[in-house]
């Protein structure tokens, strides 16, 4: 059998990068849950105060990745571009609005539920790749996110005594997150098309945009950067959760980079259903490091995200891929 999907060492790279980034997002989940819980506080300035400082160290990660590749420079030139412009929309999509309803979501129904339910943004993403930028999804790409939508259904249904209901409520934020990532990974894809920008270069945009984007949210807010005292407060006192969230940083800032290089090889349908593997990652750590109890439906819910994935990276015969791809 001929592995159509790997027939090219550009590709290859794209797969195993999009395969990093859905392992180092659900890392990145579980260390953001123990930066919010020594934070102690989760009113929406101390959530968009952690996500802006988040950015913020991502953004000084990339400048020294930056700085010893040598590309610093070229920096002055790129960020005048139009291509830069659909970057920094990317950044708004993927920053203010998805990180913020992420992280609302993780502090409301957990890490597992929360990266399962945001899983589901693949199949959106896919659905507006066709919409925008005419991209090609194949049947079987469609089935397998269709797949993975199932699981993440699957995920949000708790059964309680004497049956169960749908919490799709409190998973609000959870959706929202969803849409603003499928919608960011079309807008930087875009943005990318002419290869005068870089994934890194990409994703310092993207992180400097959000991080100043965050901060002028808060100073909206009314009462300012008084209302980041609990923050402030507890880093002052614990510099080690200073230190950890600058960690976090810096295995988000991969999982962004790794997600953008599988966006640039293999295109925003595929690459998002690799990067959503990070759901059953997200369940798997969950219960190892957090203690968080076992439910039946999150688990399977996960293992189906798995099996779609799977499916929808299976290569399509010869003799059928002229009309799979239609």
């Amino acid at each position: 059998m001929s592995f159509s999907f790997c027939n090219s060492p550009h590709r290859f790279k794209g797969i195993l990068a999009g395969g990093y980034s859905g392992l180092s997002w659900a890392v990145d989940a579980l260390l953001i849950s123990l930066v919010l819980t020594a934070v102690g506080d989760d009113s929406i300035a101390s959530v968009l105060g952690i996500s802006m400082l988040h950015d913020g160290f991502a953004a000084l990660w990339l400048l020294l990745l930056l700085y010893f590749r040598g590309r610093v420079g070229q920096l002055s030139a790129i960020t005048k571009s139009r291509d830069a412009l659909f970057c920094m929309l990317g950044a708004l999509l993927g920053g203010p609005l998805a990180m913020t309803c992420y992280l609302l979501s993780i502090s409301n129904v957990g890490v597992a539920v929360t990266t399962t339910v945001t899983a589901s943004y693949p199949l959106l993403g896919a659905l507006l790749s066709v919409i925008v930028l005419k991209e090609r999804v194949s049947r079987r790409t469609w089935i397998g996110l269709s797949v993975c939508l199932v699981g993440v259904v699957l995920t949000a249904y708790t059964p309680e005594q004497g049956g169960g209901e749908f919490t799709f409520s409190s998973l609000k934020y959870a959706m929202i997150a969803a849409l603003g990532w499928a919608s960011e990974s079309v807008v930087c894809a875009y943005g990318m098309r002419s290869d005068k920008i870089t994934p890194s270069t990409a994703l310092l945009l993207r992180e400097s945009t959000s991080a100043v984007s965050y901060l002028l949210v808060i100073m909206l807010l009314g009462s300012g950067l008084v209302e980041l005292k609990p923050i402030i407060s507890v880093f002052s006192t614990s510099v080690s959760v200073l230190y950890l969230l600058a960690l976090t940083a810096g295995v988000g800032m991969s999982s962004f980079l790794a997600w953008y290089s599988s966006i640039d090889a293999i295109g925003p349908a595929q690459a998002l259903g690799l990067n959503i593997t990070y759901s059953a990652w997200g369940v798997i750590l969950s219960l190892l490091f957090l203690n968080q109890p076992f439910h039946l439906s999150v688990f399977a819910g996960s293992l189906l995200v798995l099996l779609g994935v799977c499916y929808a990276m299976l290569p399509a015969s010869k003799s059928s891929s002229s009309s799979i791809n239609q």
